[in-house]
């Protein structure tokens, strides 16, 4: 199960830098927007471009139709989890948006969202969804 292994991986880093954005907004309520903080920003869209969108499209195209096949209340769990995405690609062009044009308000509105959706949506990944991923892999023996 090299898959979950990477997926899994890819989860605890996301939390991890999730931790650090978080940290970071709070920065921003008490000291403001700072030019440093910026570059910390522009970091994270940097690995929602590069490493999030991807690790999203792998799962829509992989793991999502694999757990989907275990059944009609696994499919209608999946679509609700590719609303989550739908949602989650609009927050991070929010936010990306907000990044570039410098607008602290925004970038705290979008940030806050992020951290909090994304952290909801990769605990239901590490649960649920694996679950069911285990019984498809489970179904096809």
């Amino acid at each position: 199960m090299s898959w979950l292994t990477r997926f899994k991986d890819d989860h605890k880093a996301v939390l991890f830098l999730l931790d650090k954005l978080e940290g970071l907004l709070k920065d921003t309520e008490y000291l403001g927007l700072r030019p440093t903080m910026f570059a910390e920003f522009n970091e994270f869209v940097e690995v929602v471009d590069d490493d999030i969108h991807p690790h999203f499209k792998a799962e829509e195209e992989t793991v999502y139709p694999m757990a989907a096949s275990v059944g009609e209340e696994a499919r209608r769990f999946i679509d609700g989890m590719l609303d989550e995405h739908r949602k989650l690609y609009k927050v991070f062009d929010g936010f990306k948006q907000a990044v570039e044009r410098k607008d602290a308000e925004e970038i705290r509105k979008y940030g806050f969202e992020i951290v909090k959706w994304l952290r909801v949506h990769i605990k239901k990944e590490e649960t649920e969804v694996r679950w069911l991923v285990e019984q498809a892999e489970a179904n096809q023996r």
